[in-house]
């Protein structure tokens, strides 16, 4: 008998293999490393594969001049340290820092000497967050810190030694406090710094900060974030979005609630003409007696919205928006009184994700025949979201839908056997907290009139051993089963 030939792995150049495992996940990346030598040191070597493993340390693990993790720490693209006690610089850490991209610390106490003894050795870093950290001592010896790279910079509650920051050319930048005090001629100083890199601001707003931001001629937005916890002045917000023309992703809803007044309205308005090139809007409404959502017409380049009616009633005679761009909508804390959430989805054709959070509806009908003009709708999230009646009618199918996820909305079983009937291409379903368990004609329906169901979730319900053997059994395309009962 002749051996059989041993199969070799093509001969293929680096480059070409770090392309190829450049698409698989973490996860696939850790397994791959155990195939052979040469596929470790290729996923040692490339950059743009270690930034895809990341590694926290578990809280209260002491971290200092002598700790040895166990087992030994792979080569990451990205290290956080949360609720860890950072007594001293280890020393594993020169040999480590220069490979992160991505470096985190949350919640820890330590010594500003020693926080500068870490980013000593993160030359390569591009994203650092320093969140909610209890600091003590002084800043000193901060020349060898090189932090030329950083792009991304989140600070929460942090605002010592901002100094050391100065070389960088930001691109994003989160600065948000509550616990510590940052003077406004601080903050926008240190804003100027960047104003020529920076495009992604979320901070902290008042209305003297936002008057001394926009003396910042050559800061040039195209994402901002306000939080707030007391502002009132409506026109300084227009006032910046006439400043920020470039802006493309504003939310307002840390900061402002409109409410059904027409001078807010109005205000609205004003703010979509000022942004031609918005992309994205979030804001709390606060509906009265009536109200206009036709602002968002002013908004042609709009993709994604969100809403939040901060738990207030949206009128039967609500004016909706005419909206063809609009792809993802998001409802939070909003009653549709009778007709009103048609009258609001009517005029969104391409609409393809659609969410509702804490939200409610007369009728069941009132929010599944508001769909059907939805033809190209694909994703659908109801999470805490229910009707004040019970009762529903029939209702039409959902063929494009393909993701769908329920979770605590009180919906009838019987309904939820119904709505599964009607998305005939459904291919994953994620049901992570009903408020019973899955009926016989539900499972029914799962298991033989879904055969396109790649992924079900059914979480903290009980779903009993034959149910789950049946829909194994008959829903063909079912690759993933999750039911974890915590």
């Amino acid at each position: 008998m002749e051996p059989v030939p041993v199969q070799t792995l093509p001969e293929l150049p680096p480059e070409t293999w770090t392309e190829i495992f450049a698409h698989l996940s973490a996860g696939q990346l850790l397994k791959m490393r155990h195939v052979c030598r040469r596929w470790r040191e290729l996923a040692t070597a490339a950059a743009v594969l270690r930034a895809k493993l990341a590694v926290t340390f578990p809280r209260t693990f002491p971290v200092d001049v002598d700790c040895a993790p166990y087992p030994a720490l792979l080569p990451v693209g990205k290290l956080t340290f949360e609720q860890v006690p950072l007594v001293g610089v280890c020393s594993w850490w020169p040999a480590f820092g220069p490979g992160l991209v991505e470096f985190r610390i949350r919640g820890c106490s330590l010594e500003l000497p020693v926080l500068v003894g870490f980013l000593k050795h993160t030359p390569n870093v591009r994203v650092l967050e320093l969140a909610c950290i209890k600091c003590t001592g002084e800043w000193r010896d901060t020349d060898g810190v090189d932090l030329g790279n950083l792009e991304n910079l989140f600070l929460v509650d942090f605002a010592k030694g901002l100094s050391i920051f100065g070389n960088c050319n930001l691109k994003v930048l989160g600065f948000t406090w509550e616990s510590v005090d940052v003077s406004t001629l601080e903050f926008v100083n240190f804003v100027g710094r960047f104003q020529d890199t920076l495009e992604e601001l979320y901070f902290t707003a008042s209305e003297d900060i936002l008057v001394e931001l926009m003396k910042l001629q050559r800061l040039k937005l195209k994402k901002l974030l306000l939080n707030s916890f007391s502002f009132e002045n409506n026109q300084l917000i227009i006032d910046l979005c006439r400043q920020q023309p470039l802006l493309e992703w504003l939310d307002l809803t840390q900061i402002l609630s409109f409410d059904g007044a027409e001078r807010e309205g109005k205000e609205l308005m004003e703010i979509g003409e000022l942004l031609p090139r918005l992309k994205f809007f979030s804001v709390n409404i606060t509906p009265d007696t009536y109200f206009d959502l036709s602002f968002v017409s002013k908004m042609p380049q709009l993709k994604k919205l969100e809403i939040d009616g901060i738990s207030g009633d949206f009128p039967q005679d609500v004016v909706g928006p005419v909206c063809p761009n609009l792809r993802t909508l998001t409802f939070s804390s909003i009653h549709f009184v009778c007709c009103s959430l048609r009258k609001i989805l009517a005029n969104m054709p391409n609409l393809q994700t659609l969410t509702f959070k804490h939200c409610s509806v007369d009728t069941w009908s009132d929010l599944l025949k508001a769909l059907e003009p939805l033809k190209l709708l694909k994703n659908l999230t109801l999470w805490m979201t229910g009707a004040t009646a019970k009762t529903y009618s029939d209702f039409n199918d959902l063929t494009n839908l393909s993701h769908l996820k329920i979770s605590l909305c009180g919906m009838p079983p019987a309904l939820l056997a119904t709505l599964l009937k009607r998305c005939p291409n459904l291919r994953e379903l994620n049901l992570p907290a009903m408020d019973y368990d899955l009926d016989d004609e539900t499972v029914r329906v799962i298991g033989q009139e879904l055969p396109l169901l790649n992924q079900l979730s059914v979480k903290r319900c009980r779903l009993s051993e034959a149910a789950e053997r049946f829909i194994r059994e008959n829903c063909g395309s079912l690759h993933v089963l999750d039911t974890t009962k915590k």
